[in-house]
């Protein structure tokens, strides 16, 4: 019995099928249909009665918005058509339908009768719509005939029933006797798709044999030589030809990328990341010490093409299941895909015949995505879309899938005995002919004879099948596993039985619905299939997992030792093959290559007229540039958890991200994986001939472990085109395309790199070797280089020498000059080429980041609703450069920081970065350089005691100790490890010479006693972009030192060269590596003076000089009150720029008297350190005068034509500068500041008292320019980062200020600023001004819901903002909303009052921006103004002839009622009268700020 539940929505619900399916119409111009109405409907057969039905219907529809009728079938009419043209929409017979099974098995679990349930479509389309518009309706928008069935009228169905009995008989095909032109016609006939030699080859094969071919082995022959199988064109012969002449390949993927990869593999040794690939189902790299990472990417774009979304749905669960087939079975962590379509809006009249509209292709597409991956569980991460019209007769649809595999199983073994055994999915017609349709052209008849290479999948069932083969392997209950896609069972059975062998069983599989024959069960393409090698003995064991989880699994035979492919069906051999002949026997594919360099076209893009604005317009509006975010939303990203970064970010996360990052193993604090798929215009493109003009895209998908990016794979636009057109495009490749395939090396030289044979060849060519490590220091290559090295080479490098002064002997004897950038000295000259320290300063950083990792706590306080958590304890053991680093990345976490050192010297850098110094009773064990000399055991071992209590008390230690040349003492014992609290965690930096702890492994990660243990290697490694930056730049501070005119300058008088330099002249020179050698000391070279350094004044003096200033300081701190900060600053801005003009005249003078080299770089440093620090001093100077009011500066007014003389004093400066380059002398230096003084002076003194906010902000950032040029003078890296820090600091600052002001920045930096013409005078503007008292004021307040506060200077000077506080406290207290206006500059400097209210304790949250404020200040009842006066001046909005018209402000003149309490109406610092204070709606109460709002407190309290 059928019946049918039609459910349609509810009356005044929303038909959304039926309106997306006008719109459709609309789109394809079927004008004559006006109407559509849609529903949906379940078709149930069984043994049910109307109850029954009910029942089921009220399970499958919902009352609240949707309708149902019930009625039997067959029946002949439809009391809902009224008279409109009805049609159904049904799958065809043998079609996966997901939702009729998942609707079958919930009836079943309700004991609702029902054998099968189908879904059916339906839609009803006014009555006067043309025939044939509603055929093309049908057929183009309605359906897809590669899938779908549509049926006119009410439904006269009377079952479901698919299938018949099948008839066994076998068939043979005569191919022995066939001509060429029959086989074609049999392989294009037969949906075979192979060329004329392999027909050949199997006509050949079957004459030897003496008998024709059964049809299931054609097919099977079909299947393993398809192109997606074999990959023939890639392993196939290749005859190139360029403008070079002539190359033949043999088989071009062996030698060309498999080759590479072997010999890179090769190289890296031991280092090899590599764990499989070229074999199995995917590749797989090392991820970390437990997982692997399994990696897949195909396409699947002809069945894309005829049913976009069966071909995309089955695409990605193919590309799933391959690495759940990879090895033992890798866990799918993230999908990603690339989509390549034609233009959504390409016209349907431009369709060649059988080819799809875009639109529903990239609906489709995206939507067998989407739903495959939701429903697996399985996130997909990221992704790209490109559109070109090139891909309207095939699209691109790239499926990936990253898996995450066990160490250890990536290897699997079939052996012979174990039973043949397949889980998951029935088999049914769906699929058949899939592998070889791949290696077809895509015509007009496509959609007709491929039908069946489309399928639905079913990712419910694959999930099921995913979590059982998981537990298997982790039982152990099977030897080997692949998956069931392309060619199913023939291509499974076939690769798993290549070695040995196999016998099959047909009759054995289950089935969808009965007919099928044997060959339609060996080749079908059914979804949601897995073949395993299972052992007989635990067959049973493996049956009864897939039972407890649902999963249907049998046995289809078993593999032999025959090396023979055997099949059965029902005891009868259907089909015999060698598997040599299936695997091997295949011929080569011949093809030919060309490749034609495109000619270069020059554009001249002067002579292009347009416009910027409607370029960017149309740039943004293409579909390659505009958002994806419609698409990206349909995926889940969040599924398994494990999302890091999410695909899209920013503020509103409506951003692409970079890359989307998973978290694959969420039982780890570290490690993920990253993939990016980004677009780049203009960069070449995705399809064929992509001219250079084009939009293009670049894929690169990164894998990286723990902190840093380990595996970067990336295909270049012009390489990932040629790669596309070979591999998706027709399989019918043309010799342009593949030559462009084979040419994609040869563009790395024409970019310009110089290649050579090998590294013996470039070591041996070079007069100067830089390396990173050589000699001692790489054991690796080190010894191979040295040996290609030749006399009088010289070798610059890290070469660890104190650590075997026998090997630098030997390499003494060749010679050669080598240079070991470890033993750069620790001097103020040398810092910018001392290796150690840069390396160092990373290694630090790192250790402090590999504790925070592994800790399992956080470093900072907390204080949160759920209590307190306590900072972490960081005990830093050596206080170098590496531990000085760590303590100050410790503190800048959160982490209370201790550190000890040998050195009592260090105690103060320790404190210096808020770190405690423990001290130990113990001798300083301070050697040569600053480093730590080596201690007897006797001291270690008193040290150790010591330590232990403070060990014990720390939640992280990290070690830095080590002595050059020595192996590291023992700081950490076995007893200090067991005594630090569960869960500690040590880094031990020294691991590389034997570790500081004693249980430390170079090289691993250990836990013992419940601490973690890191003893990591190469440290700088790990953040290789900044260590190669600031590697590089020592080396190349070092060459510059070393090379004089091109020649390298070996100057034994220079303290650098003569202590970096090891071997020279057949000697070891270095002393501190021939008294480790037992070798005598070599005469010392001459010392004609004593360091410059040391004769320039007593450190008494220096400490003198600190104090005093640090007590002027100090002085000036304690005293100053909060209100004239401003001036202090402005002071304190003069100090730096004088303590900048005295330091580089000083160290000028001295290079001078001892007659040392002054490059022009250093000349050009104290030019400027002296020109900004003169322009620096007297402006602040003049700045202070006018912040304090001084009234001799109110004397001073701007000189006539003063931008002409200050630009006349720039120039002399400039002049002045060039002459002091070509003649360094104190005389022209001291004569540029004098000039600087008066050009400071001028550009300061014309600038108004409003503007002084952006002046002390500009003012700051010259004082930290002119630090910063000092630093370049001292060669003090310090000095010149912080200044560099204050400079640009100061400068964004002052940019921000004079966009609050509406000012421009060149203004304020060419001193035009400044007060404008006068206005009208106070008793003009103050004719309306009425006055108000605390209590009148409390009472406006009581009776408001709203109040905001604008704060100004007059606040500060009476020091209210405790009483502000009370005020705000006790008005939130009554729920009336308090906020804060703030301007930008209210103050006299820069956050003046954002610094009040927060000593205040006023939340921050109540501070509001200016331009937030003015958005509500029109719904604000009260507005209460304390102490502003211009930053309220409604004049800079409505007068344009006020001096700060245009001014941004705070519009609290448009309040309901403004009440401002001021002690007078005296301007403010622009000098003009304000029209607020006369405003209708303004109140003013005339009293100190602090005495005033304490009088409106004590009125509201006594209301």
């Amino acid at each position: 019995m059928l019946w049918e539940i039609e459910i349609t929505p509810a009356e005044g619900s929303v038909d959304r099928e039926g309106i997306s399916a006008l719109a459709e119409c609309k789109l394809r111009n079927l004008s004559s249909i006006r109407s559509v109405r849609s529903a949906r409907s379940y078709l149930i057969e069984g043994t049910l009665d109307e109850s029954a039905v009910r029942q089921a219907a009220d399970l499958l529809s919902d009352d609240v918005v949707e309708e149902r009728v019930l009625r039997r079938l067959p029946h002949e009419t439809d009391p809902e058509q009224q008279g409109e043209h009805l049609l159904n929409v049904l799958y065809k017979p043998g079609v996966t339908d997901n939702v009729g099974l998942t609707a079958s098995r919930a009836l079943q679990n309700l004991n609702i009768p029902s054998e099968q349930v189908a879904t059916c479509r339906k839609y009803w389309v006014n009555a006067d719509a043309s025939e044939d518009e509603v055929a093309r309706f049908a057929s183009r928008v309605l359906s897809n005939d590669s899938i779908e069935r549509v049926l006119d009228g009410p439904l006269t169905l009377t079952s479901l029933a698919v299938g018949s009995d099948y008839q066994f008989e076998l068939q043979h095909v005569s191919i022995r006797e066939m001509d060429d032109d029959a086989l074609m016609r049999l392989s294009k006939e037969g949906q075979l798709y192979l060329s004329l030699p392999e027909m050949q080859t199997i006509r050949s094969k079957f004459q030897e044999l003496d008998r024709d071919p059964t049809d299931i082995e054609l097919e099977t022959i079909a299947q393993t030589w398809s192109e997606h199988c074999s990959h023939k064109t890639l392993a196939g012969r290749i005859a190139y030809r360029d403008e070079n002449g002539e190359k033949r390949f043999e088989n071009m993927l062996k030698e060309t990328v498999f080759a590479a990869t072997q010999e890179i593999r090769k190289l890296l040794g031991e280092n090899d990341w590599c764990v499989s690939v070229f074999k199995d189902n995917a590749g797989i790299v090392t991820f970390d010490d437990e997982q692997d990472v399994c990696i897949k990417v195909e396409t699947h774009n002809h069945p894309s093409a005829l049913e976009p979304y069966g071909g995309a749905n089955t695409g990605l669960g193919g590309v799933i299941r391959d690495p759940l087939g990879t090895g033992m079975g890798a866990r799918p962590v993230c999908n990603t895909d690339v989509f390549c379509f034609a233009p959504p809006d390409t016209p349907f009249d431009s369709l060649p015949p059988g080819v799809l509209h875009p639109r529903t292709v990239m609906h489709g597409v995206v939507a067998g995505v989407r739903d495959y991956g939701n429903r697996m569980g399985i996130p997909t991460v990221n992704g790209a879309v490109f559109f070109d019209e090139r891909y309207l007769g095939n699209p691109l649809v790239y499926c990936g899938n990253i898996a995450m595999i066990p160490r250890g199983m990536s290897e699997k073994e079939v052996i012979p005995g174990d039973y043949i055994v397949a889980v998951g999915g029935r088999t049914g017609r769906d699929g058949i002919h899939g592998a070889t349709f791949s290696s077809a052209e895509l015509t007009h008849e496509s959609e007709e004879l491929s039908g069946g290479a489309v399928q639905i999948g079913n990712p419910i069932t694959e999930k099921m099948v995913h979590d059982v083969i998981l537990d298997a392997r982790d039982q152990g209950l099977f030897n080997a596993i692949t998956d069931c896609g392309a060619g199913g069972f023939s291509s499974a059975v076939g690769e798993m039985g290549e070695e040995t062998g196999a016998e099959v069983w047909l009759e054995k599989a289950p089935l969808k619905y009965s007919g099928l024959s044997y060959t339609e069960i060996w080749i079908s393409e059914a979804q949601e299939r897995m073949v395993l090698a299972v052992p007989e003995e635990k067959w049973q064991a493996f049956n009864d997992l897939c039972a407890s989880e649902g999963v249907e699994a049998c046995i289809l035979g078993k593999f032999t030792d025959s090396k023979e492919l055997v099949l059965k069906y029902e005891g009868e051999v259907v089909g015999h093959l060698p598997m040599s002949f299936l695997h091997d026997g295949r011929p080569p594919v011949v093809r030919e290559a060309t490749y034609q360099p495109q000619p270069e076209t020059p554009t001249n893009l002067s002579s292009i007229e347009f416009s910027h604005g409607e370029v960017l317009k149309q740039i943004m509006a293409s579909l390659n540039v505009c958002s994806k975010e419609s698409i990206i939303r349909q995926y889940d990203h969040e599924v398994q958890a494990g999302s890091v970064v999410k695909p899209l970010v920013g503020i509103k996360n409506d951003g692409p991200s970079d890359a989307a990052v998973v978290r694959p193993d969420l039982r780890k604090p570290r490690g993920g994986l990253a993939v990016a798929l980004a677009e780049m215009a203009f960069a070449g493109g995705l399809g064929v001939d992509v001219k250079l003009d084009s939009e293009g895209e670049a894929a690169t998908v990164a894998l990286f472990s723990e902190s840093n990016t380990r595996y970067v794979i990336e295909v270049e636009p012009d390489q990932l085109d040629a790669v596309q057109q070979a591999f998706a495009k027709n399989g019918a490749i043309a010799p342009t395309q593949l030559g462009t395939v084979t040419s994609t090396g040869q563009a790395y030289v024409d970019a310009g790199a110089t290649l050579v044979d090998d590294r013996n060849s470039l070591i041996q060519s070079s007069d100067v070797l830089l390396q990173v490590r050589a000699a001692v220091a790489n054991p690796t290559t080190g010894d191979q280089d040295l040996d290609q090295l030749k006399e009088g080479q010289t070798l610059i490098a890290q070469c660890d020498p104190l650590s075997d002064t026998g090997k630098m002997q030997e390499l003494a004897g060749k010679k050669l000059n080598i240079f070991a950038l470890e033993l750069v000295p620790r001097t103020t000259r040398a810092q910018s080429m001392d290796v150690l320290s840069s390396m160092a300063t990373i290694a630090g950083y790192k250790a402090v980041l590999l504790a925070a990792n592994h800790s399992p706590q956080m470093f900072p306080m907390m204080m949160t609703a759920a209590g307190t958590l306590t900072p972490a304890r960081v005990f830093v053991l050596g206080a170098g450069v590496a531990g000085l680093q760590a303590i100050a990345t410790a503190k800048r976490l959160g982490a209370v920081v201790s550190a000890y050192d040998v050195r009592s010297a260090v105690k103060e850098q320790v404190e210096s970065l808020g770190g405690k110094f423990v001290e130990m009773d113990l001798d300083t064990a301070e050697g040569q350089g600053g480093y730590a000399r080596e201690m007897d055991e006797e001291f270690y071992r008193k040290q150790r005691e010591l330590m232990l209590k403070v060990i014990a008390d720390s939640d992280v230690i990290i070690t830095t100790a080590a002595i050059p040349g020595k192996k590291a003492p023992i700081l950490v014992t076995k007893e200090m490890v067991e005594a630090m609290p569960a869960g500690g965690v040590i880094v031990d930096l020294a691991a590389e010479r034997g570790g500081n702890c004693e249980l430390t492994k170079s090289g691993e990660t250990i836990e013992v006693h419940d601490v973690t243990i890191l003893g990591p290697e190469n440290v700088p490694s790990d953040i290789p972009r900044h260590a190669s930056q600031m590697y590089s730049n020592n080396i190349t501070t070092f060459l510059k030192l070393l090379i004089k005119d091109g020649e390298v300058n070996l100057d034994l008088e220079d303290d650098i060269i003569a202590g970096t330099l090891v071997t020279h002249q057949g000697e070891m020179i270095h002393p501190l590596c021939r008294k480790i050698a037992g070798l005598p000391e070599l005469a010392a070279p001459s010392e004609e003076s004593a360091a410059a350094d040391e004769s320039v004044v007593s450190f008494i003096w220096i400490i003198i000089g600190v104090l005093i200033g640090a007590g002027i300081g100090v002085y000036f701190a304690v005293t100053i009150k909060m209100e004239r900060m401003p001036e202090m600053v402005a002071l304190f801005n003069g100090f730096g720029g004088a303590a900048s003009v005295f330091v580089a005249g000083g160290d000028l003078w001295l290079r001078r008297a001892n007659e040392s080299f002054i490059s022009t770089d250093m000349i050009i440093s104290v030019a400027l350190a002296g020109i900004i620090g003169a322009v620096t001093l007297t402006g602040s100077l003049v700045a202070f005068a006018k912040l304090a009011e001084l009234s001799f500066v109110k004397k001073l007014k701007p000189l006539p034509s003063q931008q002409i003389i200050n630009a006349a004093l720039a120039l002399v400066v400039l002049l002045l500068t060039v002459v002091l380059v070509n003649n360094p002398g104190s005389g022209w230096y001291w004569l540029i500041v004098f000039v600087a003084f008066g050009l400071g002076y001028l550009l300061t003194i014309s600038i108004g008292g409003a503007d002084m906010p952006v002046v002390i902000a500009l003012l700051n950032s010259y004082s930290g320019l002119a630090a910063a040029a000092t630093g370049f003078v001292l060669q003090n890296n310090v000095l010149i980062i912080s200044g560099s820090l204050v400079g640009a600091s100061g400068l964004i600052l002052t940019k921000v200020m004079c966009d609050a002001m509406n000012r421009s920045l060149p203004a304020v930096l060419f001193g035009s600023l400044g007060p404008a013409a006068d206005g009208p005078s106070a008793d003009e503007v103050y004719t309306n001004v009425k006055s108000t008292s605390a209590e009148e004021v409390a009472m406006l307040m009581e009776v408001a819901s709203s109040v905001v506060i604008v704060p100004g200077y007059g606040m500060a000077v009476a020091q209210a903002q405790h009483a502000v506080r009370d005020l705000t406290n006790l008005l939130r207290d009554q729920g009336i909303k308090v906020t804060f206006g703030i301007h930008p500059v209210a103050g006299r400097m820069p956050g003046h009052m954002n610094v009040l209210l927060a000593e205040a304790d006023i939340p921050y949250d109540l501070l509001k921006e200016m331009d937030e404020t003015n958005s509500e200040i029109e719904q604000t009842d009260v507005c209460l103004v304390i102490g502003a006066n211009d930053t309220v001046n409604p004049d800079a909005r409505t007068n344009p002839n006020s001096p700060i018209a245009g001014m941004p402000i705070i519009n609290a003149d448009k309040a309901k009622t403004c009440i401002i309490i001021k002690r007078s109406l005296s301007p403010g610092f622009a000098g003009i009268p304000n029209p607020l204070f006369s405003a209708d709606n303004a109140l003013m109460l005339f009293a100190d700020g602090k005495q005033a709002v304490t009088d409106i407190i004590t009125a509201i309290k006594e209301g």
